[in-house]
């Protein structure tokens, strides 16, 4: 999306307030505002790049400044955390080479634009993590040259300096060619690099590494982040589960010793008995690839949708997660920036539905930047899923990442959808709200209650804290369904979900009554 633009005097956070409120849009009936959000790590959160979510400053690039003025939408939309992707100064786009773990990008504003939008988020009662990089660091990192010169200085027999000998093994190096390694620019011997050869591998086994990254937690735990989004950490021991368990294990006590309240997601894309392993670490939450796929043909919650219907898809599959992160917190999503986003353009009722299922699973749910406007994009190249964000408003949007192939919006932007009551983002509006607003969806313990796969339903129960809801499903396009409700001790719906946001479920005389792709919750 190449454009020009006029740069205005007045700030954006100042003009978006002033549009903002000189339009009405859709009121949903209730104000996610005046929700009282518990205070613990069960949240919704929203997967932001920030370089293609909002230009405050007009040079075609987004920036932290752009995120602040988006807090209060993000808030709206039932949101009680953001995960920012990487901010720190990089080479590259999308910047998980990190050049300087201590300096943000300058194409992404100041370190004091950060600590604003921190201040601001909390203010909204919304947690803020940040995506930490610690299997690797860019080849331009100045503890990489140092690290490299020192290495090459070892090898040659040459006397270390101090500063040397802290630094000559903080990196993998090998005086062999192995796989997954590169050869050292201007020296013969060579380093890990499993992602890119801009990428160069840190050293685990390093005390003075223990050291810098004690320093990079210290440093941003002090400028108020929630915790961290722990980027390949399958990666920091490549093919030892029981070496990355220990380091990740090391990883959480440190973080816990300073904030008990720290908040911390793994990514590892390996099986799910590998990931029930690693839960072993005391990391909070591993993300729960199960729910999504590298491809963007789903995993198992799109899964269920295919020939109208598969709730003992859903069913099997959730309980299997809960099981899998039984010692810890799930971490279900539908897409992300590694792979293609899961919305359909011509089926915005699957849409919705996919995003309702999902928001009735226990744990905390991530949600990617465009989701909630279903906007489209393939992984190849994954420029292609960081497109501009569709507000509706070119004075804000930013130019599309250089390399997209593709930019394509199927559906109408944030500012039409704002205004639409059936909308899918109206719709992502209330089953967040649910969520943040009925505690047993998030947190509770589910089990059978009815599985009746012809007709395409699916009733569970969510046990927490002495109490319990039942929450049912139809997972029929076309039809409507009936549960019959008199023995399970349910007297009343308490929340729901509908193709149709006015359109509502019924319960006469102990029937329950749930439209096409309807989800009821009762208690």
């Amino acid at each position: 999306m190449s454009k020009s633009k006029l740069i205005l005097t007045i700030s954006l956070i100042a003009s978006t307030t002033l549009i903002s409120s000189c339009t009405k849009h859709f009121d949903p009936g209730f104000n996610p505002k005046d929700v009282d959000i518990i205070e613990d790590n069960y949240r919704n959160y929203y997967e932001i790049f920030v370089g293609s979510y909002v230009d405050s400053n007009g040079d075609g690039m987004g920036d932290l400044n752009g995120v602040t003025s988006k807090l209060d939408y993000i808030q709206d939309l039932g949101f009680t955390g953001i995960w920012l992707m990487p901010i720190n100064k990089s080479s590259s786009y999308h910047k998980y080479n990190v050049d300087d773990y201590f300096t943000i990008d300058a194409n992404y504003g100041t370190m004091e634009d950060f600590e604003n939008l921190v201040e601001e988020a909390h203010k909204r009662n919304i947690n803020v993590i940040i995506d930490l990089v610690l299997n690797h660091s860019g080849i331009n990192n100045e503890w990489f040259k140092k690290s490299a010169t020192a290495k090459a200085k070892e090898l040659n027999g040459r006397t270390l300096t101090e500063e040397d000998i802290k630094f000559k093994d903080l990196y993998s190096f090998s005086e062999t060619s192995l796989s997954g390694y590169s050869k050292v620019p201007n020296y013969n011997f060579y380093y890990e690099c499993n992602f890119s050869q801009d990428m160069p591998e840190f050293n685990w086994d390093s005390t003075y590494f223990e050291e810098l990254w004690h320093e990079i937690v210290d440093f941003y735990l002090d400028k108020g982040v929630d915790g961290f989004r722990l980027d390949a950490v399958k990666y920091y021991y490549y093919g030892n589960d029981a070496k990355n368990i220990e380091a990740l294990s090391k990883f959480n006590s440190y973080v816990k010793t300073k904030n008990p309240n720290a908040y911390i997601v793994g990514e590892n894309w390996s099986d799910v008995g590998s990931i029930k392993n690693y839960y072993d670490s005391g990391i909070d939450s591993f993300f729960a690839f199960q729910t999504a796929s590298a491809s963007g043909d789903g995993g198992f919650i799109k899964d269920s949708l295919y020939y109208q219907g598969y709730p003992e898809k859903y069913l099997t599959s959730l309980l299997e997660l809960e099981e899998i992160s039984s010692k810890g917190i799930a971490a279900p999503f539908l897409d992300n920036h590694d792979m293609g986003r899961i919305w359909l353009s011509t089926q915005p009722n699957w849409n919705k539905y996919m995003y309702g299922l999902l928001a009735m699973l226990s744990g905390t749910t991530f949600t990617y930047y465009g989701d909630e406007i279903s906007m489209t994009g393939s992984v190849n190249p994954d420029q292609n899923v960081r497109n501009h964000m569709n507000w509706g408003d070119s004075s804000i949007e930013t130019n599309d990442p250089i390399g997209t192939t593709v930019s394509n919006y199927p559906f109408p932007s944030v500012n039409e959808q704002l205004n639409d009551a059936n909308s899918q983002l109206n719709y992502v509006k209330k089953a967040n709200y649910l969520r943040n607003t009925i505690k047993e969806i998030a947190r509770g313990k589910s089990s059978e209650i009815l599985l009746d796969a012809e007709n395409h339903n699916l009733a569970i129960k969510k046990e927490y804290d002495g109490s319990e809801i039942g929450i049912f499903f139809n997972f029929n396009e076309n039809l409507s369904t009936n549960f019959d409700v008199s023995s399970l001790g349910y007297s009343e719906i308490i929340g729901e979900l509908n193709m149709e946001y006015f359109n509502k479920a019924k319960l006469e005389n102990n029937i329950l009554t749930l439209l096409p792709y309807g989800i009821a919750i009762m208690k």
